[in-house]
C-alpha cells in the first residue's frame, strides 16, 4: 500500500476544458495522463483508496472522474463462475508543465 494518497476533494467529474475554463488556464498548459483501476469486489483495499494511490504526486487535479460497477450472472459454473461483479475507476489526471 502506498504512503501517498491523492486527496479526494481533487478528483472531479468536470470535463479538462471546464477545470480549465474556471482556472483561466489553458488545456496547453497541462501535461494529461489516464488513471485506471479495475477488480472484483473481493478485493481488499477499496477501489477508490486504489485509484487515490495510482494518481502521480505532481498532478494538479482529476477531471472526467467516472465510477462503475457491473454485474452478470449468464453462464454459471459453465464458464467458471457464478456471480462476477466488475468494479472500475477512471479519469485523467492534469500535470502542469515546467516553464
Amino acid at each position: 500500500m502506498a504512503d501517498y494518497k491523492f486527496p479526494l476533494e481533487k478528483i472531479l467529474t468536470i470535463t479538462p476544458s471546464e477545470f480549465c475554463s474556471s482556472k483561466g488556464k489553458e488545456l496547453k498548459d497541462y501535461e494529461m495522463r489516464g488513471v485506471h483501476v479495475d477488480d472484483d469486489l473481493e478485493y481488499a483495499a477499496p477501489l477508490i483508496s486504489r485509484f487515490q494511490e495510482k494518481v502521480p504526486s505532481n498532478a494538479e487535479v482529476v477531471v472526467s472522474f467516472q465510477y462503475a460497477v457491473c454485474g452478470a450472472k449468464a453462464g454459471g459454473a459453465l464458464l467458471g463462475f457464478s456471480n462476477l461483479t466488475l468494479q472500475y475507476a477512471s479519469g485523467t489526471a492534469l500535470i502542469p508543465k515546467s516553464e
